[in-house]
């Protein structure tokens, strides 16, 4: 066997006990917009990410999403990105909301208990379904 299979091998039996430390994941201003006058397929729109129970995390945003197609001073820029997520607070399972943004991190624990439900949902929030949002956003969440 040569290295560089003896190199994977030892790869693919570490990850599934470290699971990933560091996943980036793209948030699109139409793809994962939620308009709050058009309610169809909102779930669609939602990104999940399933996460690990009692793991601290450190969730990031950059980049730059619009409300329209201008850019410069007559720009309207997305606040930053909706959080739902779980944390380990209050009686170690509590309900968090918080507005992500570009340049900002979030740090926090999972709860310890029901890790069917123990995720974070991002998403933008828009009034006008006929917006041409514009740009996109990086999230990345990182185990600590």
């Amino acid at each position: 066997m040569n290295l560089t299979r003896i190199g994977l091998l030892l790869l693919f039996m570490i990850l599934p006990l470290n699971g990933v430390l560091s996943e980036d994941y793209l948030i699109d201003p139409i793809k994962n917009c939620i308009f709050l006058n058009d309610n169809t397929k909102q779930n669609e729109k939602l990104l999940k990410v399933k996460l690990d129970l009692n793991t601290e995390y450190v969730v990031e945003l950059s980049g730059e999403a619009y409300l329209s197609e201008q850019t410069g001073n007559e720009a309207d820029p997305f606040p930053g990105v909706v959080l739902f997520y779980c944390s380990d607070g209050q009686d170690g399972y509590a309900t968090q909301y918080y507005v992500l943004k570009p340049g900002t991190s979030l740090k926090y624990r999972t709860p310890s208990v029901d890790p069917d439900n123990v995720f974070i949902l991002a998403f933008l929030l828009d009034y006008w379904p006929g917006s041409r949002n514009t740009g996109k956003y990086m999230l990345s969440i990182k185990k600590n």
